[in-house]
């Protein structure tokens, strides 16, 4: 399933504001770059803008911001950690062979024990600056 870019999810280096034009006629992705992202690629400022997840391990994989959210209220399609299970599942998904099929959401991954805030995944993997 693809995914189309939207404003919401670019960073405003905006090249213009032409209603119903392409997507790079009104902005221009960042690259990974200083001021923007840490040395290892991590973003520094948004989280999950459109250029971040175009060149995250997670989009090169086939991940698609409707895996996670609902393409048109951009909410999340579950809460908390069950957002990330349907991929990060003991049984596996089919769409994503190479991912290691193992139970992501214990104690003994995420070193944390149960209701405690570090034990959500995004505490970890989509830190939040603001």
């Amino acid at each position: 399933m693809a995914t189309l870019p939207t404003p919401c999810s670019a960073t405003a280096g905006s090249a213009g504001t032409s209603t119903g034009a392409p997507f790079l006629d009104n902005f221009r992705p960042e690259l990974l770059r200083g001021g923007l992202y840490h040395a290892d690629g991590q973003q520094l400022d948004e989280v999950y803008v459109y250029g971040s997840m175009l060149q995250s391990p997670m989009y090169q994989q086939g991940v698609r911001c409707t895996d996670c959210h609902d393409a048109h209220s951009l909410k999340l399609r579950a809460e908390g950690n069950a957002v990330c299970l349907p991929c990060h599942d003991p049984a596996g998904n089919p769409r994503f062979p190479t991912l290691k099929q193992q139970a992501y959401d214990t104690p003994a991954h995420r070193h944390h024990p149960i209701g405690n805030p570090g034990a959500e995944c995004r505490s970890c993997h989509m830190l939040e600056k603001h």
